[in-house]
This record gives structure tokens, C-alpha cells and sequence, in this order.
């Protein structure tokens, strides 16, 4: 939220040159900045949907891939030489990605009459800062469309459709022609394009994990976004300073190589509130007064008939965790 919010103000200029006069000034920034932060609000909580199901989906439908959710890091760490490892697979994927967007349009370019608007190359120029705007850009999608169309999507279709294949098709189909909006012509084929470059992240998730996905598409849209900096000439400021911004995850990874923190899950455990911690007290103390009712019944069983009188299921789990799994 608060990056997006930087990144308006770093687009004064461009926002300046949108002020038509028939307005005053201070109306026209207030209003502008107003439907900004308003949109970026509901942007910033809107990631929270699709983030908090796609953690719950990706344990119900692909639990044994643990790489694939940010549980396991919270539940480990964010800095060991594991997450170095992911780290350094996302580059690479970087490049294998760059390089599939080369043969592709190259195809396209000799057999389908592919053309494209070079434009949006300096997209970021009216920037005070271009690389805080490619930044912005690079975590924003990163992040949001990763947990959309792969940590969500993916496994949202295949609860509903049952195979993997058909799942990783659709996710990355929709995303795909999501950006079918640029200026890339045919229309079809920027789609198709993308949608390539969706079933190829979706591989690298399901082998490798959230982490690779995320850097690979940090490193490609940063990458595009400060191509005229990077590639052709500029200031050294601005060279550096795009640099630095792409090479922002690799920092993070040696990071994490250095520090090199145990990877062992720690055991996660309820956080109950006051009104929950009295309702413990009672449950645990019925069950202790109770015990002949379930002796011989094994924990699963006795856990379902609680929670079936509609005990909260956090202070359910809590009050059984001294009983023995098989009601001895």
C-alpha cells in the first residue's frame, strides 16, 4: 500500500500533464489522489482473498508440495540456504523465460505477421525515480498475480476439475489473455504468448516452490521496465540504480545463505483470545470431570462430538491436547 501510494507522487509529472484547466488545481490533485488511494486500498486488501484460500486450498489439494505455500517459510524460516537455493532456480527461470519471449516472437514475427509498439520501453521516464517505479511495478506483480494464478488458481481448479493438467491449463489460459492489452498485434497472439510463459511458471511452482515463481516474475517485469536504462545509454545513476533494483532478490538470497537459519518446521499453535482462554477452562475442566464418558474412545472421535455441540475448534484442539489418540 504504501509503496503504491510513493509511486503516484513519483508520477507527478505524468499527473500534472493530465490537468485539463477546466478545474482548479487543488480540486484536480484532490480528487486525483483521493480515487488513487482509494483504488490502492481496496487493491492492497484485495491480495488478502486470494492469498488466505490459496493457502487453505494448496494443503487440502497439493499438501505434499510444501515449497509451494508461504506456510512452510513462516513456519521455518525466510533465511536459510533453501530459500537461497529458490532464490538462485528463480534467475534462471528469468533467463529460460527471457529467452522462450525471444523464440516466440521471433516465430511470430516470420510466420504470423507478428508487430508490437516499442513505446512502452521508456514507460517509466516521466518518472521522478525510474526505478522506484519498476520496483513498485516488479513486486506488485509479482506477488499479486503469483498468488492468483498460482498458489490460488491452481489449486482452486484442481479441486473442481480433479486433474493437474487441466488446472494448470486454465490458470494460465485466463492469465494469459489477461494481457492480451498491449499494444502487441494480432491481439490472439499476445495471449497465446503469455499463456506460454504461464504453463512454464506453473511447471517451475509445482517442481520448485512460491519463491522461484515470485523472483522470476520480479526479475522479468523489472527486467522490461528498465530495459532503456539497463541496456541502452543512461546516466550511471540510472544504470546503477536499475540495477540494483533487479538484483534486489539476489541480494535477499545471499542474505539468506549467510544467515543460513534452521529450516525444521516449528509447531504451530492456536492464539485464543480472553473470551476463548475462559471457554478452555471450562471445556478442559468438563472433560476432566467427564473422563469415564470417554474413556476408550479414540481423540478423532471424541474431537468430532465436541465441536459438534458448536465448540470453537481452537479451544476444542487445545483442551485435547493431552488425550491419548486412542482413548486409552
Amino acid at each position: 500500500f504504501i509503496a503504491t501510494v510513493l509511486a503516484e507522487l513519483n508520477y507527478l509529472q505524468a499527473i500534472i500533464m493530465g490537468y485539463d484547466t477546466t478545474q482548479t488545481i487543488r480540486s484536480f490533485f484532490g480528487r486525483h489522489f483521493i480515487d488513487a488511494v482509494w483504488g490502492i486500498f481496496f487493491g492492497t486488501i484485495g491480495i488478502l482473498m486470494p492469498s488466505l484460500s490459496g493457502e487453505a486450498l494448496h494443503y487440502e489439494v497439493l499438501g505434499g508440495k510444501k515449497e509451494g505455500s508461504f506456510l512452510h517459510y513462516l513456519r521455518t524460516t525466510f533465511f536459510s540456504r533453501e530459500v537461497f537455493k529458490s532464490v538462485i532456480i528463480g534467475y534462471w527461470a528469468f533467463v529460460i523465460l527471457l529467452a522462450g519471449q525471444a523464440l516466440i516472437f521471433d516465430l511470430g514475427q516470420k510466420h504470423w505477421g507478428v508487430w508490437l509498439e516499442r513505446t512502452w520501453v521508456i514507460q517509466f521516464s516521466s518518472a521522478y525515480f525510474p526505478f522506484f517505479a519498476a520496483f513498485v511495478l516488479g513486486i506488485k506483480a509479482s506477488f499479486f498475480e503469483e498468488i492468483t494464478f498460482r498458489l490460488f488458481a491452481i489449486s482452486w481448479f484442481k479441486r473442481i476439475f480433479k486433474n493437474l493438467f487441466v488446472a494448470v491449463f486454465f490458470s494460465a489460459l485466463i492469465w494469459g489473455f489477461g494481457h492480451s492489452g498491449y499494444l502487441v498485434f494480432p491481439m490472439w497472439f499476445r495471449g497465446m504468448e503469455v499463456t506460454l510463459m504461464g504453463l512454464f511458471f506453473s511447471y517451475v511452482y509445482l517442481q520448485f516452490g512460491i519463491i522461484p515463481v515470485i523472483v522470476a516474475h520480479y526479475a522479468f517485469d523489472v527486467f522490461w521496465s528498465s530495459t532503456g536504462y539497463l541496456l541502452g545509454k543512461s546516466e550511471p545513476f540510472y544504470f546503477y540504480s536499475s540495477l540494483g533494483v533487479f538484483c534486489l532478490p539476489l541480494i535477499f538470497g545471499i542474505v539468506s545463505f549467510l544467515l543460513n537459519k534452521d529450516p525444521q518446521p516449528r509447531t504451530m499453535r492456536w492464539q485464543l483470545n480472553k473470551h476463548q482462554e475462559f471457554n478452555l477452562g471450562v471445556l478442559k475442566a468438563y472433560i476432566k470431570q467427564h473422563a469415564g464418558t470417554f474413556a476408550g474412545r479414540t481423540k478423532a472421535e471424541v474431537r468430532r462430538e465436541i465441536i459438534s455441540h458448536g465448540w470453537d475448534i481452537a479451544v476444542v484442539d487445545m483442551a485435547l491436547e493431552d488425550f491419548p489418540q486412542d482413548g486409552a
